[in-house]
């Protein structure tokens, strides 16, 4: 795994925490990072580029 992503999934951990408790709370956003994370195929480094793009897009949007 590359470390850019095991940093991405941490970061995610991290600021779930504070996920609304009536949308589901911090069980199902992880379970909802997890899912994210396996369904996202990396195949080359131009993939490995998107899906990093989109987990720091996601990350500014929870700010």
């Amino acid at each position: 795994m590359d470390p850019k992503i095991r940093q991405l999934f941490k970061t995610l951990v991290y600021m779930g925490k504070d996920y609304p408790v009536d949308l589901g709370g911090y069980p199902k956003f992880i379970e909802m990072a997890k899912r994210g994370f396996r369904n996202t195929r990396v195949e080359n480094d131009h993939d490995l580029t998107q899906a990093l793009a989109k987990g720091n897009y996601i990350i500014k949007g929870m700010f």
